[in-house]
Order: structure tokens, then C-alpha cells, then sequence
């Protein structure tokens, strides 16, 4: 059951949307806040509701899918702050992208978990995929950036590391489903 969790195409498309977002954030961090605020504002938005769509699936073949419905509305509610009020949010921004990567190592840690318990052969990248995000949420709450353009920059190296091992996570379930 892991393995076909982790293979479904929705988590192909949310981990190249990561690399995406995160390589222009990278590569045009000076962008203007306000642009950037809703374009966020609008990926968090579409973000939240694949996890409640993947809840929903997951509901209706009897999973247990919780971390999907929480992460889903908690992302959901970042992206209408953004939109509604981008000043506030650009002196929490450091803050609240590593409460996002924060989150998203939490809600792996199941994955991983599952991967050493079932002995998949790539467990170690599981680990590595979870653990990542966590690492690198909490320097950013930690050790706040004072510049927003590399908080930004720093958030899209962050957003590709995740999304680029999840992606790597995502092919190699498919190699372990067609064996």
C-alpha cells in the first residue's frame, strides 16, 4: 500500500512544482514583494487544495489521511494571508516558509517510517527526504534571514532540495511498484 501511495501522479506534479517555484525564486529573488505575495498567495491556494483532493481520494479508499487535511487547510490559510495582507506577512516570511518546510518534513516522517518498516530498498532516501526539509525549516526559524531577497532565495533552494527529492522518492517507488 506505501509503495502505490507514493507513486500517484499528484506527487509527481506537486514535487516539479517545487523545483519550479523554487528555481525562479532562486533565480529572480528581487522581484517585487507585492508580486511575489500573491503569486505565492495563489500556489499556496492551488498547493492546499491537492492535499485536501488527495485527502479525498484517500478517504474514499478507506486511508487514514489526517496529515493531508491538516497540511491542506494550514496551507491554505497562508495562501489568503499572503493574499490579503503581504505587508504583515513580509515581517513574518522567514517564519512561515520554515513552518511550511517545517511541516512538510513532519508529515514525512510516516513515509520514511513505512520505508524502513517494509525494507523498500531505497528507505535511506526517504529518511534523507524528510529529514531535509526539517533541517532546513528550522534553521529558518531559527536563524531568520534581515534581507527578504534571500530569505526568498534561500526558500527557493530550500522549495528545489525538497521538491527534487521527492521527485527522486516519487521514481524510485514506481522502480519498487514494477518489481
Amino acid at each position: 500500500m506505501f509503495i502505490s501511495i507514493r507513486s500517484k501522479l499528484s506527487s509527481f506534479w506537486m514535487a516539479a512544482a517545487s523545483v519550479v517555484v523554487g528555481l525562479l525564486l532562486l533565480l529572480f529573488p528581487s522581484i517585487s514583494f507585492s508580486i511575489f505575495s500573491t503569486g505565492l498567495g495563489i500556489a499556496l491556494i492551488l498547493y492546499g487544495l491537492t492535499y485536501l483532493f488527495r485527502f479525498w481520494q484517500e478517504k474514499r479508499q478507506g486511508i487514514s489521511a489526517n496529515g493531508e487535511l491538516f497540511l491542506g487547510l494550514i496551507v491554505i490559510i497562508f495562501g489568503l494571508l499572503f493574499l490579503s495582507v503581504p505587508k504583515i506577512i513580509a515581517s513574518i516570511l522567514p517564519f512561515i516558509l520554515g513552518a511550511l518546510l517545517l511541516l512538510s518534513g513532519l508529515f514525512k516522517i510516516p513515509d520514511a517510517w513505512e520505508a524502513f518498516r517494509s525494507g523498500v530498498s531505497c528507505r535511506w532516501l526517504f529518511l534523507f527526504a524528510t529529514l531535509v526539509p526539517l533541517v532546513l525549516g528550522i534553521i529558518l526559524l531559527f536563524n531568520p534571514f534581515g534581507v527578504i531577497t534571500a530569505v526568498i532565495s534561500f526558500f527557493g533552494i530550500c522549495l528545489m532540495a525538497n521538491g527534487l527529492l521527492d521527485l527522486f522518492s516519487f521514481f524510485l517507488s514506481r522502480k519498487e511498484l514494477k518489481k
